[in-house]
């Protein structure tokens, strides 16, 4: 006998609204119920970094001032927020450049398996510059889901001069717990084509592209619009008779290059070029942060041979302990009681495990933040461009409409008289 097929009305869809399994039948009364609910309610919006910038709903924002360059702690960090871990929604905090180096520190050193934003030397750089600097790594960490709720940083910009030297001196007495499983690391073949090893080359090309970048503009700020083309213009209307036809455009020519030099100059693209080398030293972090996650690796595979070669040692010394060599990268063999290389193996393993416990969501939330300082720098570069140049467009214009007009006889360097 052969299969019969199912009615219609036994087709179950999935309403596109809120995801509901319903009869085909019900589809009509089902969507005119869920659309007057839809209307009537708020639509929650993702949080995902594709769609960061449409919530509005938590919001951390920090703006940095320069108080008086004289006072122990000279730079005012002001902070608007409606995040429920903070008390205020307004706080005020003064902090020195030592407190905001060792803020970058301390994250650095407790959160190793995230990318903690550079905090660029400002030593030699002036007032505003060093505060752009400052302004640039706080919002950073405010826009960094997890470092923004560290205790390090509440305390930096909400609590007293008091709490965060308690905090300054808390940290001071801390180990780093995994420096006792570092060593020499095997040297072993590399995955070229390992997600790792890509990711790794993408950050140092970016790096070189976008110091290239730099490299570019700050040349093209050295240079002249002018060159040997407009020389030979100048030259030629200097050799004309006065008012004449080329005397008089190339004299207009030459006027609207040097207004375009004078204005070429009002183009300071310093801030710029210092946002773009923020933006290096950003990508370098996280280029940093897959270093640190390949030595995790290594550090594990070390120590996990060494456990292996441990249980496979056929040499047990009168003392209890076995001499391990089987890193041939080791200048000389060394001896690890059986508990000793154990727990190393273990905290080498525990050490991976965080280091790659949400690195997809570290490197996807770098990876947006990048995106989007990369592209207000290229809109800031084209900006600056059209406000300047846009003027020049109608002034060219005017200037073809001149050059199509017949010339006037009376305008031509040499007349010659109608002879009868």
């Amino acid at each position: 006998m052969s299969k019969t097929i199912a009615d219609d009305s036994d087709l179950v869809l999935s309403c596109t609204l809120c995801s509901e399994k319903i009869r085909i039948t019900d589809l009509e009364s089902h969507s005119k119920t869920c659309n007057s609910h839809i209307a009537s309610a708020s639509v929650s919006v993702p949080t995902s970094p594709k769609s960061v910038h449409k919530e509005a709903i938590h919001t951390l924002i920090i703006n940095v001032t320069c108080i008086d360059e004289d006072q122990e702690s000279p730079f005012k960090i002001i902070t608007k927020t409606n995040l429920t871990i903070f008390d205020k929604s307004l706080i005020e905090v003064n902090r020195s450049k030592q407190d905001l180096i060792w803020l970058r520190e301390a994250l650095q050193m407790v959160n190793p398996e995230r990318i903690v934003p550079p905090l660029r030397d400002a030593s030699g750089k002036s007032k505003i510059e060093t505060v752009q600097e400052m302004q640039r790594f706080l919002s950073r960490i405010s826009r960094h889901k997890i470092l923004r709720k560290h205790p390090y940083f509440k305390v930096f910009i909400t609590g007293s001069n008091e709490e965060l030297k308690s905090i300054q001196n808390d940290y001071s007495q801390l180990e780093n717990p995994y420096e006792t499983i570092h060593h020499k690391p095997i040297r072993m073949e590399k995955d070229e084509n390992s997600t790792l090893r890509k990711a790794q080359d993408y950050m140092n090309t970016l790096i070189a592209n976008l110091t290239m970048l730099q490299n570019n503009i700050e040349e093209m700020d050295k240079s002249k619009i002018s060159d040997t083309v407009f020389h030979a213009i100048e030259g030629i209307g200097h050799s004309e008779p006065s008012d004449t036809f080329l005397q008089e455009i190339c004299s207009q020519l030459c006027r609207m290059q040097d207004e375009a030099d004078k204005n070429k100059n009002l183009i300071n693209d310093q801030s710029l070029i210092l946002d773009i080398l923020s933006l290096i030293a950003y990508v370098q972090s996280a280029k940093t942060y897959l270093d640190r996650i390949e030595r995790a690796i290594d550090n594990f595979l070390f120590w996990e041979e060494e456990a292996r070669q441990y249980e496979n040692a056929n040499s047990q010394q009168p003392d209890g302990k076995v001499v391990l060599c089987s890193n041939e990268d080791l200048d000389n063999p060394f001896s690890e009681s059986r508990n000793e290389v154990l727990s190393k193996q273990n905290a080498s393993k525990a050490h991976l495990e965080v280091m790659c416990l949400d690195m997809s969501n570290e490197i996807e939330q770098f990876d947006y933040q990048k995106e989007l300082e990369m592209q207000q720098i290229l809109l800031e570069y084209s900006e600056r461009r059209c406000k300047v140049y846009e003027q020049y467009h109608s002034k060219w214009a005017a200037m073809k409409y001149t050059l199509e007009i017949p010339i006037d006889r009376r305008k031509r360097a040499i007349v010659v008289d109608n002879m009868e």
